[in-house]
Order: structure tokens, then sequence, then C-alpha cells
């Protein structure tokens, strides 16, 4: 019998690029919220089903219940316990198989929290994100190319490659709401506006109390843009940490997983002031825009108290 107090009592479904990076470590910073140090454990889209992803996206996966459950152990017996992994929307369906699978009878009581952003702009920033990260290599128009994005996924490519897939909401909202009772539906939009009224309200979602700190939000998580720089031995760094797998696989020899994080989170914070944002060019916004529209109309009938910005994303 699973002791479902020590899975997360919440978790932050997705979508990537919507926000949910700087509200995961919001929350991480209220005293009675216990998140793991590291965002992404892709445990509930892999449970029992370890998928060794291919292309050069390749991202650390917990797929057994035991290490799951460490990554809870220093939590207390006040904190609420959450996760984030952006997606468990995109594969939902193995996800709540899952969710039922290990909370049995229990399942409805886990809060859900979803974050939606106009979709092109989602992709576009999905895009700009692997290219800052030297795992994307082709053009835009190329990449998302439907054929491209299928044969990718077919060669076992991870779901960040699925730049339109990730962008299409409707079906895997439809299910996490008719699956569970508890579901708090956030746009990005409304986030980037009001980031401390959306914190609390998601606080309150989880019958927390609130905050009124203004520096509890003052910072923007995980940003995406191009890496820029004119000092070649900065651009060196830059590019031999976010390639080379031999240097990665070096520090793993000498140094244990917590270490490693710590280092790689002070590289990250410290190169985050080199990265400028990339408007997305008009031409390409016409070329992708047209994929998302019938999805967006059942959207905005699927949650209506959101239909205006819904809307105003077609």
């Amino acid at each position: 019998m699973i002791d479902i107090k020590k899975l997360p009592g919440f978790l932050i479904v997705g979508a990537p690029k919507c926000g949910t990076t700087s509200l995961y470590y919001y929350l991480n910073k209220h005293k009675k919220v216990f998140i793991p140090p590291k965002k992404e454990l892709y445990f509930f889209n892999n449970y029992n089903h370890l998928k060794k992803y291919k292309g050069p996206w390749k991202p650390l996966v917990i797929s057994n219940l035991k290490s799951y459950k460490k990554a809870f152990e220093k939590s207390k017996i006040n904190q609420i316990k959450g996760e984030g992994t952006v997606f468990y929307l995109y594969e939902y369906l193995r996800t709540i198989a899952n969710i039922k699978k290990l909370y049995g009878k229990n399942y409805k009581e886990l809060k859900i929290i979803i974050m939606l952003r106009n979709p092109t702009a989602r992709a576009w920033s999905n895009y700009i994100h692997l290219r800052r990260d030297i795992k994307e290599n082709l053009k835009f128009q190329q990449a998302i190319n439907k054929k491209i994005i299928n044969t990718r996924l077919k060669k076992g490519w991870g779901p960040f490659y699925d730049y339109i897939g990730n962008s299409l909401y409707y079906n895997s909202i439809k299910y996490y709401l008719n699956t569970f009772k508890h579901v708090k539906i956030i746009l990005f939009d409304d986030f980037v506006k009001s980031p401390l009224r959306i914190t609390n309200e998601v606080l309150s979602f989880l019958e927390l109390e609130g905050i009124d700190d203004k520096t509890f939000v003052n910072k923007a998580y995980n940003k995406t843009g191009e890496f820029q720089t004119n000092k070649r031995s900065l651009n060196l760094i830059y590019h031999l940490f976010k390639r080379s797998h031999v240097l990665k696989s070096i520090l793993r020899i000498f140094l244990n997983r917590k270490k490693r994080m710590k280092i790689e989170s002070k590289f990250e914070s410290f190169f985050s002031r080199f990265i400028k944002r990339k408007k997305m060019p008009k031409e390409y916004e016409k070329m992708i825009k047209h994929y998302f529209k019938k999805d967006l109309l059942k959207l905005a009938k699927l949650i209506p108290e959101k239909k205006e910005t819904i809307n105003s994303w077609i």
C-alpha cells in the first residue's frame, strides 16, 4: 500500500514556457510549501516506463517510486508538497493514468495548476529556449514543419521539440478538468501583469496564507532569449558548458547530484544577465498562427471565464 502522504499534494503540470518556473520558485519561498530543488522530475509521465530520450535535449528522468519519494524526504509535517513538470500536460493520458494508479481513490484530491500562454508566443519561446541552450539547429520555419516534428518524435526526441503540440491545449485541459476536483488555470498574460496577485491566488488555492511582500516575486526565472556578449572568453565558456557532454560526464564522476545542481544553478544565474529577448518576426507569426485557431475557439468555450484573453490569442 502506497502512503500518499509521501507524495505531492499539488502539481504544476504545464505548459512549457508559460511562467511555470517563476511560479515554482515563488512558491518555494513560502515556509508552508516544500518543492524539490530540481524542477521537472518527469515522474508521472515516465513511471515504470523510462524513456531514454534521443536528440540534443536529454532531461534527467525519475521513473521509480523510491527515487521520487526521496525527492520529498526533507519536507516538514506542516508543509504541503508539490512538484512541477511541464510535460504532464502534453502527455496527459499517461500522466493521469499513473496518478490514478499511485493515489488510488484519493487521486481526485490532488491539486492541479495549469499555466497557459498565447500558443504562437509559446511556440516561439520554446524554439528560442532550445536555440539558447544550443539544442536546436534548424530555422524556425523548418522546426515547426509537422513532418519534421513527427520524424523527430518517432526517432525518440523529447516532447520539447513538438512546438505545435505543446501549444494545443483543449484536449488536455478538458481531461484534467473532467478528472480532478481542484484545477487552477492561470494565463501567462495575467501572471506577467500581476505576479504577486496571481501567486497569492495560487496560495489561496493551496489553502495557505498569502504574502504582501513584492520582493517575493521580483525576479523572472528561466528567461528565454539569445546569449549575447562581446567577450569571447565568456562566449566560449557558455558554449562549452551547454554543448559538452564530456564536461558534464566528468562532473558526474567527481560530484554528487546536489553539488552538480548547485554549480549549474550558479552558472545559469550568472549567464542569465547576458540573455536578451528576441522578438518573434511578423512573418513567423503568420506562418504558425493558423495551427491554433480551432483549438482556441474550443478552449474559450471550455473555460469561459478566460474567454476574453483566449479570443485575443486567435
